[in-house]
């Protein structure tokens, strides 16, 4: 059980790694955008930094409550990077169209 903890626990660091990345990315894309059209990519960037704070959130709870908590955090977190995903998705996809 405590592999599986660790194991699940180094995932999501991982991906809240990539997630920093993506937005870093997305927000140096922003600042490229055309002004009228940089408030926009600014807010979905906000909204993508909440989201992200929100699976670090649940890490931190999974921390806090390690073996405990496993199950009802695993599935939080799994949530939590779905939702990150699809908004990053999402929002990658509109830069694009608008910068292409």
């Amino acid at each position: 059980m405590q592999e599986k903890i660790e194991n699940n626990l180094d995932k999501v660091k991982t991906r809240i790694k990539q997630a920093n990345e993506r937005i870093d990315n997305l927000q140096k894309n922003a600042e490229n955008l055309p002004t009228k059209l940089q408030d926009e990519a600014f807010s979905v960037i906000n909204n993508l930094k909440i989201k992200k704070a929100k699976m670090e959130e649940n890490l931190d709870i999974f921390m806090r409550n390690s073996a405990n908590a496993y199950i009802d955090v695993r599935t939080g977190l799994e949530i939590a990077w779905e939702d990150l995903n699809m908004a990053y998705d999402s929002a990658k996809e509109r830069f694009d169209s608008i910068t292409s």
